[in-house]
């Protein structure tokens, strides 16, 4: 059996991910997680291993000596949301920095990177991005991420370290709570805002289709390249009408101009100088209102085989379930 290492086994995806990789019985599964975190979920798998200790307060040689006679690293970890700019650069850039000449040194055969879009950012118009987009991001979580893809890649160039890094789309699902999971609550005021006349452009991928492709990147993957999982492209009025007929609710759409949306995070870009934790949320909410997160898995498809096998109205019904 493979020997496969794993950060972030807690948090959304790494819950459905282990419950993947034991159900294929042909992994040793070692996840690294916090004292405080709460691991019930994971202590009813077999084969998986529970090291406690923090990423963030792990040293080099520490971190060598956890990996031993490990093959796979699986770096799942990160913050998404946090009051404190710092936070992502510590854990989605410094840390990962860490782990990975860690992984070097313990002579890990392959590193799996989870990403995510937002390394890319958003667009204006209509365009539909690919691996080979260039990167824009907008907040400080995109720039961590991206940070951390470029330091991988160029140990890759330099060195060979075998890196594949994996950008997922919005992933959603039961247990989630971002992204989509945040209509679903505006729902139940009967209201939803909406930029335009069909809304804004959304990439999303089921958490468990998400799972299934980070271990097609384990098995396949090509050292070195990028892949991105989606499942295909929703407008927000597609995805609020569905969870709309799903949960038997009415909900009043308000079409809002440009130039009212501009208004808005104006507003909040002023208290975003006066306080600098509300800036990131204000650039997450400027995302959110004013961009297409458009993106193309022709490429994850093509290489990797990966097939998401569940549709929007699927894992809707899954999400509310």
């Amino acid at each position: 059996m493979k020997r496969v290492f794993i950060t972030g086994a807690t948090g959304f995806i790494g819950k459905n991910l282990v419950k993947l990789l034991v159900a294929q019985d042909k992994y040793l599964v070692k996840c690294l997680v916090r004292k405080s975190s709460n691991v019930q979920e994971l202590k009813v798998f077999r084969n998986v291993e529970l090291i406690y200790q923090d990423l963030t307060r792990s040293t080099m040689k520490e971190l060598v000596q956890i990996l031993k006679n490990t093959e796979q690293v699986i770096h799942l970890a990160g913050v998404i949301y946090s009051k404190r700019i710092l936070d992502y650069y510590k854990v989605n850039y410094e840390a990962t920095t860490i782990l990975a000449e860690a992984a070097k040194l313990a002579g890990v055969k392959k590193f799996v990177f989870v990403s995510s879009i937002s390394a890319v950012g958003p667009r204006a118009s209509d365009i539909v991005c690919n691996e080979d987009s260039p990167c824009y991001p907008i907040d400080a979580y995109g720039k961590s991420k991206l940070l951390a893809e470029r330091y991988l890649i160029n140990m890759w160039q330099k060195e060979r370290f075998p890196v594949i890094i994996i950008r997922p789309a919005f992933v959603y699902g039961k247990g989630g709570k971002k992204g989509i999971q945040i209509y679903q609550k505006l729902l139940n005021f009967g209201v939803f805002p909406m930029v335009g006349r069909k809304g804004l452009k959304r990439s999303l991928c089921h958490v468990e289709d998400v799972a299934e492709g980070i271990i097609l990147a384990l098995e396949r993957g090509k050292e070195g390249e990028v892949y991105i999982l989606s499942e295909g492209v929703y407008t927000t009025d597609q995805i609020v009408k569905t969870l709309a007929q799903l949960t038997s609710k009415k909900v009043v759409f308000i079409r809002l101009s440009k130039s009212v949306v501009e208004t808005i995070l104006w507003i909040g870009n002023l208290l975003g100088k006066i306080l600098p934790s509300f800036s990131e949320y204000q650039k997450m909410i400027y995302g959110f209102f004013k961009y297409n997160w458009a993106f193309d898995s022709t490429k994850a498809r093509r290489e990797l085989n990966f097939v998401p096998k569940i549709s929007l109205i699927e894992g809707l019904k899954k999400m509310i379930n």
